[in-house]
């Protein structure tokens, strides 16, 4: 059983919200259970992502908050294959702020486009609250901008040079990985993954390879 942690005014130093990422199995329940005025006072930009709407065709679970929710506890579960294991979820945690100021309808359809980088200022505002670790802050923005890339090119069926070259923009090839699936997962009923993630791990291991035959 992972730790609960009841939010309380103890509940937002960066020690209780970093273990929490850390060790609870279901880190959304530090946030659903979270009064919504220390929403509101302490992860504004998450209080934000509530009503904003998904395209419903893909995102049976309604807004991007349950959608944020449903992805962090996805995370949680692949959490102890990451590198940096507290800088992944939190890269969960904030990889669709974006979706706040870019989410518009056009069309009659639903579309956020470029809310990765829209995202990313957010999320260093957010971290800094907690920590002016430069490091931790630059790979949470670093996996915001580039969270959607690995499943557009599996989708795809990308050569292995667009691989190449999304991996070397990565800080953390393989935590991104992992981060995508956890964003695919992320949702009601979702499609099966299975293919995509061999295609996805077929490509870090040939990125690996051949950038060890360049060193």
């Amino acid at each position: 059983m992972g730790l609960f942690l009841n939010p309380g005014n103890d509940a937002f130093t960066a020690d209780t919200f970093f273990d929490a990422m850390v060790h609870m199995d279901k880190p959304s329940a530090y946030f659903c259970f979270m009064p919504e005025s220390a929403l509101r006072d302490v992860f504004p930009e998450l209080l934000r992502l509530r009503g904003v709407p998904q395209p419903p065709e893909h995102h049976k679970e309604g807004d991007v908050w349950n959608h944020t929710m449903l992805v962090l506890d996805e995370a949680a579960k692949l959490r102890s294959l990451a590198g940096q294991p507290l800088a992944f979820m939190l890269s969960a945690l904030t990889h669709d702020l974006g979706k706040y100021s870019t989410t518009e309808t056009i069309d009659g359809r639903i579309r956020a486009f470029g809310h990765e980088e829209a995202g990313a200022p957010m999320a260093e505002t957010l971290l800094r609250r907690f920590t002016d670790d430069a490091e931790l802050i630059g790979y949470v923005t670093n996996m915001c901008r580039l969270h959607m890339r690995p499943n557009m090119l599996a989708a795809q069926n990308s050569g292995q040079k667009a691989v190449n070259r999304l991996l070397r923009l990565s800080e953390a090839p393989g935590d991104l990985l992992l981060l995508a699936k956890a964003d695919h997962m992320g949702r009601i009923d979702p499609p099966d993954y299975s293919a995509a993630e061999e295609y996805l791990k077929a490509g870090l291991a040939a990125y690996t390879a051949s950038e060890s035959r360049d060193k």
